[in-house]
C-alpha cells in the first residue's frame, strides 16, 4: 500500500507533465528565487569572496584531515585563522588612526605644502648642485613662485585639495564598519563552503537539465579554470616578487627586499598590480639622486625598463600560465580577465575566464550532439 502511494506521488508529482500544480510550483520557484536574489544582493560579493577563499584554502583543509577528523572543527580552525589574518590590518588602522589624527595629519600636510611653495623647494630636497637638471628646474620654479599672484593661486588650490583629501579619508574611515561586516560574511561563507562545498556543488550539478556526462564535463571545466586562475595568480605574483627582488638587488636599488614584497602583494590585487609600487618608488629614487647631483641617465633607463618588465609578466605571461593550467586558449583567459573586471568588478578576474570557458564547453557539447545526430 505504501509503495503504491509512493508511486502515485512520483507519477503525479509537481513537475509531472503540463499539470496545473507544475505551473504553480514553477511560478513560486521563480518568485522566491527573485526575492532571494534581492535579499542576498547586497552581500553577493562577500559571499562570492567566501567561495573563493574556501577554494583557495581547501588544500589546507584536506591536509588537516590527517590531524583533525571532524570536518566542522577543522573548518572552524581555518576560518578563525583567516579571520585573524584578514582583520589584523583593520585592527591596526583603527588603533592608530582616529578622526583627530586625520585632521592633524591633513593640517600638517597642508602647512608643509604651503611652506614648500613659498620657499620654492617643491621637492622637499635641498639642492646643493646647481648643475643637475632637477635643481635647475627647482630654482626656476622658485623664481616663478616669487610673484604674489601665483603664490595665492597655488595656495588656494592646495587648500582645496587638502580639504577634499580630508573628506575622503573620513569617508574611508566611516566605511570600515561596512567592510568589516562584509568580511565577517565572507568568513562565514568560507566556513560553510569549506565544510559543505562538495555536497552543495554535487546538488547544484544534479539540478542542471543536462546529461550526466555533460554535467561532469561542465563541473570539471569550471573547477579547472578556477583552480588555474586562483593558484596561477598566486604563482605569477610570487614570480614577480622574486624577479623584482633579484633585479633590484643587482641594480642596487634601495630597500629592494621590501619593495619586492610589496610588489608581490599588490600583484594579487585587481585594478592595481605591481606598477602601483614600482612607479612611485622609481620616480622618487630618480628625483632624490638627481637633486643630489648623481645624474646617470643610462642607469635610469635600465632601471625604468626593468621596472616595466615586472608588470609585463602580469600582462603577458600570466594568461599563458593560467591558460596552460586550465587547458584554455590564453586569449580567452586574457579577454576573460579584462572583460570580467569591467563587467563583474573586482571578482571578475575569476568569473570572467570561467564564463568564457564554460561558454566554449557548451558550444563543444552542442557541436558533438549535432554531429552525432547526423
Amino acid at each position: 500500500m505504501v509503495k503504491k502511494k509512493a508511486k502515485e506521488v512520483v507519477n503525479g508529482g509537481i513537475l509531472n507533465g503540463n499539470s496545473y500544480p507544475s505551473y504553480i510550483f514553477l511560478l513560486l520557484l521563480i518568485g522566491f528565487i527573485y526575492v532571494s536574489y534581492n535579499v542576498i544582493y547586497p552581500f553577493f560579493s562577500a559571499i562570492l569572496s567566501g567561495i573563493l577563499l574556501a577554494f583557495a584554502v581547501h588544500p589546507v583543509y584536506d591536509f588537516l584531515k590527517r590531524i583533525i577528523a571532524n570536518e566542522t572543527f577543522r573548518a572552524i580552525i581555518i576560518t578563525l585563522l583567516l579571520f585573524v589574518f584578514l582583520t589584523a590590518p583593520f585592527v591596526y588602522v583603527l588603533s592608530h588612526v582616529t578622526r583627530q589624527s586625520v585632521f592633524e595629519q591633513s593640517d600638517n600636510l597642508y602647512n608643509d605644502i604651503r611652506k614648500r611653495l613659498l620657499e620654492g623647494n617643491i621637492f622637499g630636497i635641498e639642492c646643493e648642485d646647481t648643475i643637475s637638471t632637477i635643481c635647475k628646474v627647482n630654482n626656476n620654479i622658485n623664481k616663478w613662485l616669487r610673484t604674489e599672484k601665483v603664490k595665492n593661486y597655488i595656495t588656494n588650490v592646495s587648500e582645496q585639495i587638502i580639504n577634499h583629501a580630508t573628506a575622503l579619508m573620513i569617508d574611508i574611515l566611516l566605511t570600515v564598519p561596512s567592510i568589516l561586516f562584509n568580511l565577517i560574511i565572507s568568513i562565514l561563507a568560507t566556513f560553510y563552503f569549506l565544510r559543505d562545498g562538495k555536497y552543495l556543488s554535487q546538488r547544484l550539478i544534479r539540478l542542471l537539465p543536462l546529461k550526466e556526462h555533460h554535467q561532469e564535463e561542465l563541473f570539471t571545466k569550471a573547477y579547472g579554470v578556477t583552480y588555474a586562475v586562483v593558484y596561477g595568480s598566486i604563482l605569477v605574483a610570487l614570480i614577480q616578487a622574486v624577479y623584482a627582488g633579484i633585479g633590484f638587488s643587482i641594480l642596487r636599488f634601495p630597500n629592494a627586499l621590501f619593495v619586492s614584497i610589496l610588489i608581490g602583494f599588490t600583484a594579487l590585487i585587481p585594478y592595481l598590480g605591481a606598477w602601483i609600487v614600482w612607479v612611485p618608488s622609481v620616480l622618487y629614487y630618480v628625483l632624490v639622486q638627481s637633486a643630489a647631483g648623481n645624474v646617470n641617465p643610462g642607469y635610469w633607463v635600465i632601471l625604468a625598463i626593468f621596472a616595466l618588465s615586472i608588470s609585463l609578466i602580469d600582462n603577458f605571461i600570466k594568461p599563458f600560465i593560467i591558460g596552460s593550467g586550465a587547458k584554455v586558449n590564453a586569449l580567452i583567459i586574457f579577454v576573460g580577465v579584462i572583460g570580467g573586471l569591467m563587467f563583474f568588478g573586482v571578482l571578475g578576474f575569476i568569473f570572467g575566464p570561467i564564463v568564457l570557458a564554460l561558454t566554449q564547453v557548451l558550444f563543444e557539447m552542442y557541436e558533438r550532439e549535432r554531429y552525432c545526430e547526423k
